[in-house]
């Protein structure tokens, strides 16, 4: 095998936390009203850069794998890629690789040899992986008082208000008439974040509990670039947006938990939150340097959302049953949801298209069994999680012929351990049991895959030392 081309990616993320400062203060008025009050002042910044450059080879000879034969290894797991997820036997035909030692011989010694090639590589100086290459300062200011109040041995409020200023300064580069050039974006604003909760113990074991609060989330720091990524290999472009708003949302929650008289405990509740600013992945099919059929994906606030739902659960030991089988016990929880989102609005769709709201799925499940006696302890989790959209093309009409979804997968874990004395624990894990594909479609559906993973089985054994 004649060499052809050498990759050489160099990643450098640096996150640091330069001021944390913290006050609080609490005062008890009484058993019954307690007052806190604090500020907190943080300062942190995210340096990022990427490269991702492709040499070629010049001069004579060039080299052939041949040539290091004592470097060559087999392709850890080559011969059983997909063969139990889709029954292929193409992992048989991958040839040996050059080892890690290897490739710094190659490197190292062709030095002289390997020169860079523009075209496809992704360096800021060329005007290419900008979107990877910037830098994020943030500076937050809060304030924020609470108090709680025992009206009776029946009745808990808790009522609180919180303060915050956020200061985002985003810098990079962008390409302006085929020249690079700095970019810098400043973005601060305020956000006032109420909260009530009220607590209701009508008997012994049963409390009620309601809340309503306002919460707000920041942009990602990757979805603030000032400029964006084209990978023509995969044909697509990920562009960033400086000035995404926070996303607000009014949250609403009622819940009942009641205490079983032996070890247990049941819950259920339904909750409701109306969101603004809600931050999606605007995705549609275009052209970017003259390259036609370019997924094109950038950040957006859409216009308003709600997510309302169901939840329930319940722990419970066994402990009704007889012998060996009153160790056991079980844990359930289920959340049912709905969701609905209104895009920006563009010329096919004047009032903003309908969709669900981004990373919500319609249901949830999560089933453990469990057995402890002891030091003992087995375990099996089995976990839901239905399909839901990441990405919309806000432009279309009437289709979601490229709207992303993120395909329902279900999981199953085990895990053991047990505890030798007062110090030692020994453990063992199995994850991902089912080995289910990890996919990416178009549309509600799986039926027009944009995206496939296996990740396979994977299994520990431990040992684990307690101070």
């Amino acid at each position: 095998m004649k060499f052809a081309t050498l990759e050489l990616y160099k990643i450098s993320i640096v996150e640091r936390d330069n001021i944390i400062a913290t006050v609080n203060y609490e005062q008890n008025f009484n058993d019954n009203l307690k007052m806190k009050f604090g500020l907190k002042l943080t300062d942190k910044d995210r340096i990022a850069t990427f490269r991702d450059e492709y040499y070629n080879w010049t001069g004579s000879p060039t080299p052939y794998l041949s040539n290091y034969s004592q470097d060559l290894v087999s392709q850890p797991g080559g011969t059983d890629y997909l063969r139990k997820e889709m029954g292929t036997t193409i992992g048989s035909s991958f040839g040996p690789v050059l080892s890690t030692d290897g490739m710094n011989k190659l490197y190292n010694s062709g030095q002289g040899n390997l020169v860079l090639n523009p075209a496809d590589s992704q360096i800021p100086e060329l005007g290419k992986g900008l979107g990877r290459n910037f830098n994020v300062g943030e500076t937050t200011s809060s304030a924020y008082a609470m108090s709680t109040y025992s009206i009776s041995n029946k009745w808990t409020v808790l009522g609180g208000l919180r303060v915050t200023n956020t200061i985002t300064q985003v810098t990079g580069k962008t390409v302006v008439d085929k020249a690079v050039i700095d970019v810098e974006n400043t973005k601060s604003y305020t956000s006032v974040l109420p909260m009530l909760h009220v607590k209701y113990s009508p008997i012994e074991n049963l409390n009620l509990r309601f809340a309503t609060t306002r919460t707000f989330a920041r942009p990602n720091y990757g979805d603030i670039s000032p400029a964006g990524s084209l990978n023509t290999i995969d044909g697509e472009y990920t562009g960033g947006n400086p000035n995404l708003n926070p996303t607000y949302s009014w949250n609403f929650d009622l819940l009942g938990e009641y205490f079983l008289d032996e070890v247990g405990v049941i819950n259920a509740g339904i909750f409701y939150k109306s969101i603004t600013d809600p931050i999606f992945d605007d995705t549609y099919q275009g052209t970017i340097n003259g390259i036609p059929d370019i997924e094109i994906s950038s950040p957006a606030n859409g216009g308003s959302a709600w997510i309302g739902g169901l939840e329930f659960g319940i722990t419970k030991r066994f402990t009704f049953l007889p012998g060996f089988l009153k160790y056991f016990g079980t844990q359930i929880n289920a959340t049912l949801m709905n969701s609905a989102m209104t895009l920006s609005k563009n010329i096919n769709n004047p009032n903003g298209r309908k969709v669900s709201t981004p990373y919500q799925a319609k249901e949830l499940y999560n089933l453990q069994l469990f057995y402890e006696k002891g030091g003992f302890n087995v375990r099996a989790a089995f976990n839901h999680k239905g399909a839901y959209a990441i990405s919309f093309d806000a432009s279309a009409k009437n289709t979601d012929i490229n709207d992303i979804y993120y395909g329902k997968y279900n999981s199953l874990d085990f895990s053991i351990s047990y505890r030798i004395g007062d110090h030692f624990t020994i453990f063992s894990d199995v994850v991902n049991v089912l080995n289910e594909s990890l996919m990416y479609h178009f549309g509600p559906t799986p039926d027009r895959p944009k995206q496939v993973e296996y990740y396979g089985p994977k299994f520990n054994l431990g040992l684990k030392y307690n101070l």
